[in-house]
C-alpha cells in the first residue's frame, strides 16, 4: 500500500431505526457499538460488519434490517438484531482498516433513504 495513501480510522455503526453514527476502530469502540462482545461478517474484501456474538438471540423485537440484507447478500437466512458497526476489511497483518469514504457514503444514503418510509 502507498504509505502517502491516508486511511480512512473511521467506523460506522447503524441502529435498526436506520440511524448512522461515527466511532473509532478500537475493540472497545467496536465492542460499545454493538452493546458487547464483536463477531465479523465479512461481507467482501474491504467491507466487515461487526455483529454483537448474540446477534440472533437479543431481546430487541425488531431486526435490523439493513444489516440483515448485507448479510442476506453473503447467504445468511435469518435476522440480525442489534447495531452492527460497518468497517472496511482488514490489512496484511489483520488489523481492522476504517471504512472507505465512499461505502460511508453509501451506507449513510441508504439510512436516509430507509427513513423515507
Amino acid at each position: 500500500m502507498d504509505k502517502g495513501f491516508q486511511m480512512s480510522k473511521i467506523a460506522l455503526v447503524v441502529d435498526s431505526k436506520f440511524t448512522a453514527s461515527e466511532t473509532g476502530l478500537s475493540l472497545a469502540e467496536l465492542q460499545a457499538g454493538v452493546d458487547g462482545l464483536i463477531q465479523p461478517i465479512n461481507i467482501r474484501e474491504d467491507l466487515t460488519m461487526w455483529v454483537n456474538e448474540e446477534f440472533s438471540f437479543r431481546g430487541e423485537p425488531d431486526p435490523n434490517v439493513l444489516a440483515t440484507a448485507f448479510f442476506a447478500e453473503i447467504g445468511g437466512n435469518y435476522d440480525i438484531h442489534g447495531s452492527v458497526v460497518f468497517t472496511g476489511g482488514t490489512d496484511e497483518e489483520g488489523e481492522t482498516l476504517g471504512l472507505p469514504e465512499e461505502h460511508q457514503d453509501l451506507i449513510k444514503s441508504l439510512c436516509g433513504y430507509a427513513l423515507q418510509f
